[in-house]
């Protein structure tokens, strides 16, 4: 009897210890469905605080859509959405800009990707060559932070290319 208490006792203790990592892991990693019953803005910043308290990277791509026909831009955010993974969100940040997070991802990762959408947006404006700007999440920062950040990358890699193009003095 002793053994078979034991034995019960022992189950009911790593039974107990499954439920509470399940449980956590439901409340770091919210669902795909419950996000998206969320506005666009608390969205975003459920993965922020998500990925933060989870200490899981998170990088943002940001996309200037500014040399983008108006018309144009939900079929572009449609093709964008077939290259990306399930858990990924694609948002329209403002008028001229589409901000991409993608979780679980370094800043190699976001690269990649970057690399991977570059043909897409090409095919969209054919007379501009825009780069995707790129920042991954760090611990003080806020979405505004990260699309700064974003920007400032984007930018960068902007002025390198026009300085790439320009011919040599």
């Amino acid at each position: 009897q002793a053994y078979g208490a034991i034995s019960v006792l022992a189950l009911a203790i790593i039974g107990t210890l499954f439920w509470l990592v399940s449980c956590r892991n439901r409340w770091q990693q919210p669902s795909t469905v419950a996000l998206e019953r969320l506005p666009v803005a608390q969205q975003l910043d459920v993965m922020l605080s998500s990925a933060k308290k989870g200490n899981y990277p998170l990088s943002l791509l940001l996309l200037s859509t500014s040399h983008i026909r108006q018309v144009d831009l939900s079929a572009l955010q449609q093709a964008l959405e077939q290259k990306l993974r399930e858990h990924d969100r694609l948002l329209r940040y403002s008028m001229d800009e589409i901000v991409i997070l993608l979780p679980y991802t370094s800043v190699q990762g976001a690269l990649q990707v970057s690399e991977q959408l570059k043909p897409i947006v090409q095919s969209w404006q054919v007379d501009h060559c825009i780069p995707i700007g790129v920042a991954t999440l760090q611990q003080p920062d806020t979405l505004d932070s990260l699309v700064k950040r974003a920007g400032v990358n984007q930018l960068s890699q902007q002025k390198a290319a026009e300085q790439h193009q320009s011919p040599a003095r």
